[in-house]
This record gives structure tokens, sequence and C-alpha cells, in this order.
């Protein structure tokens, strides 16, 4: 490979990183503030276990420079710097009652001094931050690509080899091309493009998504323990569950779920969680959150009533899923009764649970409308100007001079 590739951090990510990146052919050049990582290249070893790391260390050259050298030597700086937590946040201590950022000195100062060597060098910052970070703290300074990894400390090699997916997040087209056409020359996995907020979402979201599930797991292990069930079992049947719980289904945002099953389980699962004295009702979280995120879309309702007094409010939508006209424990209704209590007046309609003819192309008039069931005949109606929509499935495409509050999108959905 005729590019060079330079690294700002040669730690316990940036390293193994650097030495899989010159397995592929590139010459690769890192500079890290810490002396003790030279001792580590001439040694061939690191302090942390990392599985394979001695293979890809027999044959490295991998120089270690300057700061200034490996900024203006290296056509991609990816930059591997800290984004420390102190210790008391680690997860090994008692959660504090404080609530703290990552401490993104490191990476300010790292992409201040490339700046003011060379403000046009393409930056991959792989740090992990949390979303609006690289918005507020690191584009003031200079353009970026943001594109984290998703890799596990002692497996970074061969998950840096084969990821499920390159995330790259960038507002730059020529950037994004660059980086597309070298993480082709490193594996065969799809590219996911999208703005570096974005990014910053996918990649904290991924690592609570394991904890989620791990916690899941562990709430039915305390449960099996205290009622006299095999957890093995419970965790098996959800592993051959393929349709359901393993697979892009419910992966939508939206509304709460509901149906005659989901709710109410969960709240009488919450009983039993009481009644058993598990060391903590998640059922009750789970439909706390639920009610909650409800809360959440009356206050979007509320925002625009508030810029838009003279308009009807029209909830669209009674029942608890697409396509059906069973309105069981529906996340529309309940939304209907917390506008009730707010004292918000406003019409609740559906073609499939009311006896009521709406056809496809049908067009509404003047008023502020929410979709609470994403039926699909929905996203062919057709709103009058001045008009808004608020929709948290992202279904309704733009109309002319209607706005369309689509919840946690930038654009429409294309299911």
């Amino acid at each position: 490979m005729d590019k060079c590739i330079g690294f700002i951090g040669l730690g316990r990510l940036g390293l193994p990183v650097a030495l899989t990146i010159e397995s592929k052919g590139y010459k690769v050049i890192g500079y890290d503030v810490n002396p003790n990582v030279a001792k580590w290249i001439k040694d061939k070893q690191i302090p942390t276990v990392e599985a394979d790391i001695h293979e890809y260390f027999k044959d490295t050259k991998l120089e270690l420079q300057s700061f200034e050298e490996v900024v203006k030597n290296s056509d991609i700086v990816f930059v591997a710097v800290q984004t420390p937590h102190e210790e008391e946040y680690d997860g090994a201590h008692h959660l504090p009652d404080t609530r703290v950022d990552f401490d993104y000195s490191f990476l300010i100062n790292a992409v201040d001094k490339i700046a003011k060597i060379d403000k046009t060098k393409l930056v991959a910052i792989i740090s992990t931050t949390l979303p609006g970070t690289i918005k507020r703290e690191v584009e003031p300074i200079m353009d970026v690509i943001y594109t984290p990894q998703f890799i596990a400390m002692g497996t970074v090699i061969e998950d840096y080899l084969n990821p499920e997916f390159n995330l790259i997040g960038s507002n730059h087209s020529d950037k994004t091309e660059v980086m597309t056409e070298f993480y082709k020359t490193i594996n065969n996995a799809p590219m996911l493009v999208t703005d570096p907020t974005t990014a910053e979402c996918i990649k904290v979201s991924y690592n609570t998504f394991i904890t989620a599930k791990t916690v899941l797991a562990n709430t039915w292990g305390e449960i099996a323990h205290k009622v006299g069930a095999d957890v093995n079992d419970i965790t098996r049947a959800w592993s051959m569950s393929s349709k359901r719980l393993l697979s892009p289904r419910y992966l939508r945002s939206g509304v709460g779920d509901g149906g005659g099953c989901h709710p109410r389980d969960n709240i009488a699962l919450s009983a039993l969680a009481r009644r058993l004295d598990l060391s903590y009702d998640l059922f009750d979280a789970l439909m706390t959150a639920r009610e909650k995120h409800m809360g959440f879309i009356a206050d979007v309702i509320i925002k625009e009533i508030d810029s838009n007094p003279d308009l009807n409010v029209v909830l669209l939508g009674k029942s608890f899923k697409p396509g059906t006209n069973i309105t069981s424990g529906s996340p529309a209704l309940l939304l209907a009764r917390i506008l009730e209590t707010l004292n918000i007046r406003c019409e609740h309609i559906d073609p499939y649970s009311d006896d009521i003819a709406l056809e496809p192309n049908d067009i509404f008039s003047e008023g502020i409308y929410v979709i609470c069931t994403a039926h699909r005949d929905f996203s062919t109606y057709q709103f009058v100007s001045d008009s808004v929509v608020i929709d948290p499935f992202g279904i309704i495409q733009d109309q002319p001079g209607v706005k369309v509050v689509r919840i946690g999108r930038l654009t429409p959905t294309n299911y």
C-alpha cells in the first residue's frame, strides 16, 4: 500500500489496531505520550493479554515518530487517545450518586495540535465519545471523521478484521470516500455511513444493548433461582427465537409495545418481583419507561399546541399495532389518557377499529395530527398546508406547507 497511516495514541486500542492495519500492507507510524510504548514495541509485548498480537509483533516495522511528524507524514491520522472516567465510574465500584461525562481533554488537545499542524488532514477519531461531543468539542477546531470500533479488549485484532459493519460518521463526502476505500482493504464488512452525532449514538447504544441483554438474562437467572426453574433452558429458548427476539423485529423507534400480552405480563411480573423480593424490579422499570416515553410524546404535542393554539389535535390510530383493530394494551390509548389528564382535548380516530371510512390519499383539514399507530394507509394521507404532523415512526413524507415532526429522525423511514 502506498498510503501511510498515522496513529495518535498507541494504547490498548490503538496499538493492536495499528498492527492490524500494518498487516494489510500499510506503512504505519505512531505517537504516544507514554514512554513505555517504545519498550512494548521493542520487546514485542504489551502488558494486557491480547489474542494473536504476538504474531503481529513478529514482523512489525511500526515506527514511533514525533507528534508533528506523524501528522505531516500520514495520509490518514487515526486518533485513539483516551477519553477516561474517574476510577469510581468504571463499574467495579459502587455506583456513585453523581453522574459525569467522559474526560475529553486528551482528545481535544490532540485534535487542537493536529489542526495547528495541518487543518486539512484526514483525521479519523476512534476514541469513545458521547452523542454531541464531536459537534460541540471537535468540529469547531477542525473537520474530522468519527469512526469508532466495535471491538472487545482481548480480541481487538479479530474484531477489527471481522466487524459486523464499518461505521463512518462524516459530513464530508470526499473524506467519506477515502475512508470507505480504506476499509475495503481491511475487511469485507458493509459500510454504514451517517453523520458524526448519529455515529456516536450507534457506538454507545451498541454497548448499552449488550448491558441490557446481560441484565435481562441475570434477572431471569435470579427468578429461576427463587422459583426453582432452569435459566439455561430459558436463555436457550431465547436463542432459538430468531423470528422476534434475535432479529430486526421490534428494533424500530416509535411508541411502546402493546397487545393482550406484553404490558400485562410485565405488570404481573412486577408483582412477582416484589413477592420474590428480587434484587431489582426490572419489569417495573420497563413499564415506567414505556409510560414516560408516551409522556414525552405528549410534551411534543403540547409544544406544537403552544405554537399553533388555533389548530385542533387529532390522534390517528387506536390499535396496538399496524393492520389490526385490536386495542388491548394500546400505547395509543395510553397517550390519549395522558392527554386527557393534561386537559388537552383531541379527536381520536382509527379506520381499523372505528366505524369510519378513510381511504388512501384522503386529504385532511388543517390541524395537529399525531400518528399513534403506524398503519401503512397513514403514509398516503395528505394534509392541508399549515398543518402539523407529529410522527413517532417516520412514515410521513415531506408535504408542501406541512410541518412534519419526525421524532428522533432526520429523514423519513424506509420500511
